[in-house]
């Protein structure tokens, strides 16, 4: 697994230079498109989890896939980042809340899915960034496939994130948020001359939480968006 992360640091270091943004990228809450765009719920009687599914279109990408990558940027602008998001802290109240998975057995059923558990080798969620006095939490999910898959040509299922909601262990759960997810990249081969397909920037494709009234919220540039090289540069030096 470090050797894998380490090679797609090298690899996506330069990826702006190289590659051709194409398709769209969707989340939504439940389902991802269309799909619920705000989870609010009464932090005393929290419902057990809440999902979010991400999809995407990929457009003209006819390569095999062996490997995806997904950056999302939460933030709560202008709150300080609550511990209820503290995910990247393997000490902290809500370090075991987060799950990833591929099973879409139990739905959405909206589109078609293009993998199951069973072809799924590794998945990674790896924390870049989280600066609570800046609001912004940062995170990259990564997953690898057993051998290469063949996308279909339309829109279709990509993931869940499943997010536990317990009740008196991290507090801040009322606290507004918006999550946005920044791209999705399609890789073949652990190879650096390796085909490559991304996902264009979507300002529409975000959610929020308890309400969302978060400054500039799915809106282009805002605060939370950021780029492939310093992204994979922050997992290179996370990793070395």
């Amino acid at each position: 697994m470090f050797g894998k992360l380490v090679f797609l640091a090298v690899v996506l270091e330069g990826l702006p230079a190289v590659l051709q943004a194409q398709g769209m990228h969707y989340i939504g809450w439940d389902d991802s498109h269309p799909g619920r765009r705000d989870e609010s719920f009464d932090c005393d009687h929290p419902p057990d989890s809440s999902t979010l599914v991400i999809s995407a279109d990929p457009g003209a990408c006819d390569i095999p896939v062996r490997w995806v990558q997904m950056q999302l940027t939460l933030s709560t602008r202008y709150e300080p980042l609550p511990d209820w998001w503290s995910f990247n802290d393997p000490d902290g109240c809500g370090a075991a809340r987060v799950d990833v998975s591929v099973d879409f057995s139990d739905g959405p059923f909206g589109f078609a899915v293009p993998w199951s558990p069973s072809d799924v080798d590794t998945t990674v969620l790896v924390y870049l960034a989280r600066q609570p006095v800046a609001y912004t939490l940062t995170s990259e999910v990564l997953i690898f496939f057993r051998s290469p898959v063949v996308l279909p040509d339309t829109e279709f299922y990509v993931c869940k994130i499943h997010l536990a909601d317990p009740t008196d262990v991290c507090p801040g759960c009322s606290v507004p948020a918006c999550i946005m997810l920044n791209f999705v990249v399609f890789g073949d081969r652990l190879d650096l001359y390796a085909p490559l397909c991304r996902t264009a920037r979507n300002p529409d494709s975000y959610v929020s939480w308890q309400g969302g009234q978060v400054p500039y919220c799915g809106r282009e540039g805002w605060v939370g968006v950021g780029t492939l090289a310093s992204t994979w540069g922050g997992i290179k030096n996370r990793y070395e």
